[in-house]
């Protein structure tokens, strides 16, 4: 191999990085998932020009890869499915809002998930509450 085209070994290491985080992204379940994202949602996060100040699919993947991957690795196509199981379980557990119109599809933060975040019990909320115990048999 030509040295012009050798990759460094801090190139290989942040390669490597970056698809044991791609790995650990795609294993987690939506909900798991869904408290990563969440971040994105906050003051910390894309700002949308959506209604309400939502951000679309794209704003999310693109924080998604500047938060967890080095500069130059980019995972948003192969993140493209999870990311969407893990908005849809925020959706779900009312810490955003997805609508849609002619202009798009845009996801805001509610405002539980604000409290959620300012509190940071966003992985509470999404665990659910507690699955009581079926009552003993006698």
């Amino acid at each position: 191999m030509s040295p012009l085209f050798h990759k460094s070994e801090g190139k290989l290491a942040r390669e490597a990085a970056g698809q044991a985080e791609f790995e650990r992204l795609i294993s987690l379940s939506p909900a798991e998932l869904g408290v990563e994202l969440m971040p994105a949602f906050g003051p910390d996060g894309p700002h949308g020009q959506g209604p309400n100040g939502g951000i679309n699919i794209l704003q999310v993947l693109a924080w998604v890869n500047d938060a967890h991957f080095a500069r130059g690795i980019s995972y948003i196509s192969k993140l493209q499915e999870a990311v969407r199981e893990g908005i849809q379980a925020l959706d779900h557990a009312g810490l955003v809002i997805t609508s849609g119109g002619r202009d798009g599809t845009w996801t805001a933060v509610t405002r539980l998930g604000q409290t959620a975040l300012a509190a940071g019990t966003v992985a509470e909320l999404m665990s659910g509450p507690a699955t009581p115990e079926p009552p003993a048999s006698g």
